[in-house]
């Protein structure tokens, strides 16, 4: 599903999408991608989780998952991985920082982006969360965006 802010704004200024996440039967007030008018693309952390359940058990596994569905949404703007400018990582075991890191590096080889990692406990039972932030060049976006 896919809105455009309406508050008092310029309804051009950010277009907005939305896939339900479900966490304990409950829907999150949380936006999948934020598009603006600036070619920036907000992605919130994705979790490698399908069907509701974690996929693979370990760090590099659930590290490409993370980057694929990551891959996946900024294909659907008309972009790739080598247009994100920062991630942002939470690991729940500092132990995996190795694993991870070596599984990320396969993933962003020549221009990595810019990236925090923290450890953290997350919401769902995986290894593994993380965002980005993307530039969209305007010869790339597709129809509909935001101008």
């Amino acid at each position: 599903m896919v809105r455009r802010r309406q508050e008092n704004r310029d309804p051009y200024r950010m277009k907005i999408t939305h896939t339900p996440v479900i966490r304990a039967g409950k829907r999150q007030p949380i936006s999948t991608v934020v598009e603006t008018c600036r070619n920036l693309l907000f992605i919130s952390g994705q979790v490698p989780m399908s069907e509701g359940k974690p996929v693979g058990e370990d760090i590099a596994t659930q590290t490409h998952a993370v980057i694929d569905m990551i891959a996946a949404i900024l294909q659907q703007h008309g972009c790739g991985l080598d247009d994100i400018a920062k991630t942002m990582v939470w690991l729940t075991d500092p132990a995996d920082y190795s694993a991870f890191n070596t599984a990320y590096a396969t993933r962003f080889v020549a221009d990595p982006p810019a990236r925090s990692t923290v450890i953290a406990q997350l919401v769902a039972p995986v290894r593994i969360e993380m965002e980005a932030i993307a530039v969209l060049s305007a010869g790339t976006r597709p129809a509909g965006s935001v101008p």
